[in-house]
């Protein structure tokens, strides 16, 4: 059996075109995972962020009672 050259060309056409289709697959498939990891990245400083906030909010509530107590204080001694 004789194989043409054309038709060699056309074999190895198509085997570079599913090459390219894996190598894209793999590209957005890399991408897709980084991005995933960026993600889950950015999830957890978002939630330690929250906890910190909310931390800073019952210090500062805290300070504002002691404030409010202080004045009460001050306001009491000066009647």
């Amino acid at each position: 059996m004789v194989i043409s050259i054309p038709l060699i060309a056309l074999i190895f056409t198509i085997l570079g075109g599913i090459g390219s289709l894996v190598g894209i697959y793999v590209v957005l498939k890399t991408n897709d995972t980084r991005q995933e990891s960026e993600i889950t990245y950015l999830k957890e400083r978002v939630t330690k962020l929250e906890h910190n906030v909310s931390n800073e909010l019952k210090e500062i509530k805290d300070l504002l009672l002691e404030v409010k107590i202080e004045l009460a204080v001050q306001k009491e001694r000066h009647q």
